[in-house]
């Protein structure tokens, strides 16, 4: 089966138009005059994205695709970058890693909701003392994970966040619980 996106020409069609939509000179879109034109900056772009994605197998970056440059990319190169990653398939072995990393991410999230809800039941709330440290923990790794995959959606990231905010707050609560419960002791 043929990808979407396969012919590059089509893409770089694709990159053009939105460069024209999304003008970040704040002029009417298309109407701003321009040095070189937009249709050989995004081919020139792409075919430097394409080279540094063959030469490049491992992370696939804009902080790695300006290292293989040797330079700091415009505004217009990152977001013709952005839009390449967007409508570009990720090769299987990618996938996989994502697809993991996002039940990490959720693992992470859920680790932190369900220690709020252990919080509440007697007995039980002991607990929380693994739940919150092991959704930071996992927050913290699908967090730094998702950012080789550009916080794609479907990385992980949000999840993982969720569980690291939960269960930072949970740690937090718990500290001044026990400071509330020490200090009424006395």
């Amino acid at each position: 089966m043929q990808r979407f996106f396969s012919s590059k020409w089509l893409l770089i069609g694709c990159i053009t138009s939105a460069l024209f939509a999304f003008n970040a000179d704040g002029n009417a879109a298309g109407f701003v005059p321009v040095k070189k034109d937009r249709a050989i900056i995004v081919q020139e772009t792409v075919q430097q994205i394409m080279l540094y994605k063959k030469a490049e197998q491992t992370a696939f970056t804009l902080a790695g695709f300006e290292q293989f440059l040797g330079r700091k990319l415009s505004k217009k190169e990152k977001r013709i970058f952005t839009v390449y990653n967007f409508y570009t398939e990720l090769t299987p072995e990618e996938e996989a890693a994502m697809i993991q990393n996002k039940r990490m991410g959720n693992w992470s999230m859920i680790m932190g909701i369900a220690g709020f809800v252990v919080m509440f039941i007697p007995y039980v709330s002991a607990l929380t003392i693994a739940l919150w440290p092991a959704a930071i923990i996992t927050g913290i790794i699908a967090i730094s994970r998702a950012k080789k995959f550009d916080n794609r959606k479907g990385s992980g990231f949000a999840s993982g966040l969720a569980g690291l905010l939960t269960g930072g707050l949970g740690l937090v609560l718990s500290f001044l619980a026990v400071l509330v419960i020490l200090a009424l002791w006395q």
